[in-house]
């Protein structure tokens, strides 16, 4: 009998250090979720997104900016575009009736599928343009050869989206 009481009360005492342990990581869960950093009213973040037929191919145009109180990041891809491997495209921001040059993407094969693309961060020294909602985002080069080497904002444009 003292031996099954003895086991019943290790096995108690073992329930309870497992509970008090639980406890504290329930605690620490909870502390964890309130300590993660939500986004503020300086956070912004806008995407952009267009399609166009470009030589007979459905190209798709991507933008995504972010700042919080001064511009971070802007990324900008123009995937599946139907011009030759190694051309440049300009892409631009149409900001208050003005264009900016934001950088200029070679076009590349990325898993088998035409891209150009930039990506600018602010914390690698780019100079990354502010961005705001109802700006537009452009890619820009001619469809055919010779292509404008370089182009600018001023060339043939091949697709626009508006952010958001």
């Amino acid at each position: 009998m003292r031996e099954t009481e003895g086991k019943f009360t290790t096995f108690v005492l073992v329930m309870a250090m497992m509970l008090t342990a639980s406890g504290h990581l329930w605690a620490q869960a909870e502390e964890d979720e309130t300590s993660i950093v939500q986004p503020d009213a300086t956070t912004v973040r806008l995407t952009a997104r267009s399609t166009a037929i470009i030589n007979g191919i459905r190209a798709e145009l991507r933008g995504d900016y972010r700042a919080a109180g001064a511009p971070i990041r802007l990324n900008a891809q123009l995937e599946n575009v139907n011009l030759r491997v190694g051309t440049p495209v300009a892409f631009c921001v149409l900001h208050n009736g003005v264009q900016h040059l934001a950088g200029r993407g070679r076009v590349v094969l990325l898993a088998g599928i035409r891209t150009a693309k930039i990506e600018l961060e602010a914390t690698d020294g780019d100079r990354v343009p502010v961005v705001t909602a109802g700006d537009r985002l452009q890619a820009r080069q001619k469809k055919i050869a010779p292509f404008n080497l370089p182009p600018t904002c001023g060339s043939p444009l091949l697709v626009s989206a508006q952010f958001h």
